[in-house]
């Protein structure tokens, strides 16, 4: 049987897709539980620790829940690619990889900092989880991006939201990509 992710995708990529498929596999269903503003404002009055830990779990939610269903979401574009490529269907693959494209870009985009952001902070994450620091920290350009991820989408002229609110075009997601990837050429 030919591999079909291998012809679509390349000898390098395609290697992931088993990788992908066990860990959606293995992924099961969880439950986050997030406190509404109001009792998150008393919780801070009540007890400063317990409200920073509160604060992480959070973070540390969103940024499992947004790792998660990227990965999901991208998975299942590919999916459609793979069943269009099967079938000879030029439109529904060419649809499917348009929207694939924008996925990533968007999971990207989103996801850019959290990893140099949660290592960068493990020990302070820790601490504050344990409740050994009463240091309330915020993490905010991290929150804004998963934010982005959950929330975005495209904003009426007169609607107020936060800038973390308002989706991003394929362009500007490809021109940031474009930024980063010379700056870093740049930089070899």
């Amino acid at each position: 049987m030919t591999n079909i992710y291998k012809e679509i995708l390349g000898d390098e990529a395609s290697q992931y897709i088993p990788i992908i498929e066990k860990i959606l596999s293995e992924c099961g269903s969880y439950n986050y539980e997030f406190l509404n503003e109001e009792d998150f404002k008393d919780l801070i009055r009540r007890d400063v620790a317990e409200s920073q830990a509160q604060y992480i779990k959070e973070l540390l939610y969103r940024s499992h829940f947004v790792s998660m269903s990227a990965i999901a979401r991208n998975f299942q574009w590919l999916e459609g690619m793979k069943c269009a490529y099967e079938a000879g269907l030029y439109l529904p693959f060419a649809a499917s990889m348009r929207c694939f494209l924008e996925s990533t870009a968007d999971s990207y985009f989103s996801l850019q900092s959290l990893c140099t952001t949660l290592s960068k902070n493990i020990g302070t994450i820790n601490d504050t989880i344990n409740k050994c620091t009463t240091q309330f920290g915020i993490f905010t350009e991290l929150e804004n991006f998963l934010i982005h991820y959950t929330h975005a989408r495209r904003l009426e002229k007169t609607e107020i939201a936060p800038d973390s609110h308002e989706a991003k075009t394929a362009a500007k997601y490809i021109r940031d990509l474009e930024e980063k990837s010379s700056a870093q050429v740049q930089r070899l």
